[in-house]
C-alpha cells in the first residue's frame, strides 16, 4: 500500500466512512456518486488534517486496496462500468495487461464503423495508428479544395533556368 502508507489506520477508517458515503451499494454494480474525472471514472481525494497529507485517486483503485490490503501496478474493471467500484467487480493487473484487455474503438468520432474496409491504418516513428477512411477523404477534399482543383501547382515547384 505505497500510496496510502503514510496515512494511520484511523485516517484511513475516517475515509472509508467518506468514501461508503458517496457508494450506491443497491444494485449489481456499487455505483460511485462522488467527483469524475473528463473520461467517466470515479476520483476520491484521501486526506488527514492532522498530519496535511493529501492525496487523489481513482475511487475504483481506493476500493479495491482497501478491500484486498495490496497496491495493483494497475486496476481493472471486470464489469464496464467505469463508475463501479465494487471490490469483487475488479482486478489488480499489470499496465500492460489492462491495455490488452481495453476494447478497441468500434466508430470514429464522426459515428463512421471502424471495420477493415474504411480503416487506414499506418505508421509513425513510434507507433501503429488507426483511422477512418470516410474522415480523411472528407479532410483531404477540404483542403484541396483550397487549392480550386489545380494540384500540379502545389505538388510539382515551376523550374526557371
Amino acid at each position: 500500500m505505497r500510496i496510502l502508507q503514510a496515512f494511520t489506520e484511523e485516517q484511513l477508517q475516517h475515509c472509508d466512512a467518506r468514501f461508503w458515503g458517496m457508494v450506491d451499494t443497491s444494485g449489481d454494480c456499487w455505483l460511485w456518486h462522488g467527483a469524475r474525472t473528463r473520461k467517466g471514472y470515479g476520483v476520491f481525494t484521501v486526506y488527514a488534517l492532522q498530519t496535511g497529507t493529501v492525496t487523489t485517486m481513482s475511487g475504483h483503485r481506493y476500493a479495491f486496496i482497501r478491500a484486498n490490503g495490496w497496491e495493483p501496478e494497475s486496476t481493472d474493471h471486470l464489469c464496464p462500468n467505469k463508475l463501479c467500484v465494487r471490490p469483487t467487480h475488479l482486478e489488480g493487473v499489470t499496465s500492460a495487461e489492462n491495455t490488452r484487455r481495453k476494447p478497441r474503438k468500434q466508430f470514429c468520432n464522426h459515428g463512421h464503423p471502424l471495420t477493415l474496409d474504411n480503416l487506414y491504418i499506418y505508421r509513425s516513428k513510434t507507433r501503429m495508428h488507426r483511422s477512418c477512411r470516410t474522415c480523411r477523404r472528407e479532410r483531404n477534399r477540404i483542403y484541396w479544395a483550397g487549392y480550386s482543383g489545380n494540384r500540379s501547382a502545389v505538388t510539382t515547384p515551376e523550374v526557371t533556368t
